[in-house]
């Protein structure tokens, strides 16, 4: 998750992609299962150059509560949190709390699952 957050902080859209591509996920954003698989890297790119286009800043903070590593499978737990300021000055805070599921693949960690909800006592 710190790689993800920082991929947003930093605006890597290849990073960002390499991590989501294979993943399916759902939250607060969107009510239906999002399959990444289904998104060309274009599209994505675009997408996220699209939404960095509408505000002024982005910052990202992940605070972890909990890895489980069962075998090839890990479960993660943890809180992020967003600072976005707007094209207009204007400045939003949103706390997001983020599961995901893992597994190893030939040697390495994909993430196959993921879920984001906002939190309603955000500030």
């Amino acid at each position: 998750m710190n790689k993800w957050v920082t991929t947003l902080n930093d605006k890597d859209l290849d990073a960002a992609y390499e991590i989501w591509k294979e993943s399916i996920g759902f939250g607060w954003r969107n009510p239906n299962f999002r399959d990444r698989s289904q998104t060309t890297e274009d599209k994505f790119k675009r997408g996220m150059g699209n939404l960095y286009a509408s505000m002024n800043a982005f910052h990202g903070s992940y605070e972890n509560k909990g890895v489980r590593i069962i075998g090839d499978t890990g479960l993660l737990g943890g809180i992020y949190t967003e600072k976005i300021t707007g094209l207009d000055g204007s400045v939003r805070v949103v706390k997001v709390r983020h599961s995901s599921t893992w597994m190893k693949l030939d040697g390495e960690w994909k993430l196959v699952m993921f879920h984001r909800d906002t939190q309603f006592n955000n500030p």
